[in-house]
Formats: C-alpha cells, structure tokens, sequence
C-alpha cells in the first residue's frame, strides 16, 4: 500500500530536467521510501506465500533506513543477497588475510550494483557503497561511537540520505544520472 503511494516518485526520473530543484529533492526523498517499501513488499508477500506452502523463510529486510551507518544498513538491506555475496564472494577473497578485506568490499559491493543491471551506472552504484564501506571499516575501528542525543537522530537521518542519492544510478543510464545529480544542485545540461 505505501509502496503504491509513494509510487508517483519514481516520474521525476523522466521528468527532472522540466521541475525545480525543491521538486527532485522531494520525488527522490519519495522515492527512496518507495524503492523500500515496493522491494520489502514482494520479499514479504515471498514469505507469506511460501509459509502457506508449510516453508518458512526468514525477513529479507531488517528496518535498514534505521541503521546508524552503512555496514549495519547492508547487513539489513537485501539480507538473502547480502548474506550470500559476503559467504561466497567476500570470504572467499578475504579468507584468512585481513589485509585483503577493502578488495573484498569493493568486488562485493560491485558484484551487488551489477546484479540490478550490467551497466557503467550500476557498477559505479556498488562502487559508491563500497566507498562508503571502506570509509567506515577503517574509521570506526579508531574512534569509539558517539552515542550523544543528537547523533542518535541524525545517524539514521545520514544512512538514509547516502543510500537515497545513490538510487539514480539504478534509474538512469550514467549520462542520465550524472544530468540528473547536476538537476539537484540547479545545474541544468
């Protein structure tokens, strides 16, 4: 139901170079909440449907957009997918070698861009995760959390904001994508 709501947001990926900036900003804050709502939707009519069959199927989605930063997102968003890349991919590069843990992130996270489609914006969607990833893994491992109030609000508010911006680049082709990215910052092609 939200998802049918919401599902006008996905327009402005057409339309952005005709509406204002106030307006993509908008649709895309729409749309991220969409893109959620639609995907968790199917995996939870999946699990329904498959409990009538006598299967159960565990949650593929675990509240992501309340996470507090992009390891805890992932580990939440598309957990079927997630959780099979990091055993046969990410494990299998990493091993026992710590050292080859930021190759494993990166081919990982490039194998999940490429899994929504083979294009050069898909892939450099997983590259943008795997950015963020790397960031955060060399990070936090040097300072401890901040658990101050308001991080507390503002933590989840920054997930949601990082992976909205990078949805574009599973809308549109690259040259698309980059016009559109200009479009929000008033630049027009």
């Amino acid at each position: 139901m939200v998802a049918y709501l919401l599902s006008w947001s996905g327009d402005i990926f057409d339309v952005f170079n005709t509406n204002s900036v106030w307006r993509i900003w908008a649709s895309l804050i729409a749309f991220t909440w969409y893109f959620y709502a639609n995907f968790d939707g199917y995996s939870d009519l999946a699990i329904g449907a498959a409990r009538l069959l006598g299967a159960d199927l565990r949650p593929n989605f675990d509240a992501p957009y309340s996470k507090t930063n992009p390891a805890d997102f992932w580990n939440s968003w598309h957990i079927s997918l997630t959780r099979f890349l990091r055993t046969n991919v990410f494990t299998a590069i990493v091993g026992r070698h710590a050292r080859r843990q930021y190759a494993g992130i990166v081919i990982t996270m490039l194998l999940i861009g490429l899994w929504h489609s083979v294009t050069w914006a898909s892939a450099l969607f997983g590259v943008y995760h795997a950015v963020f990833l790397v960031a955060h893994r060399a990070i936090a491992g040097r300072r401890p959390p901040s658990d101050s109030a308001p991080w507390t609000f503002l933590k989840p508010a920054l997930v949601f904001a990082w992976f909205g911006l990078s949805l574009p680049l599973l809308q549109l082709d690259l040259s698309k994508a980059i016009d559109f990215y200009g479009a929000m910052l008033g630049i027009r092609p």
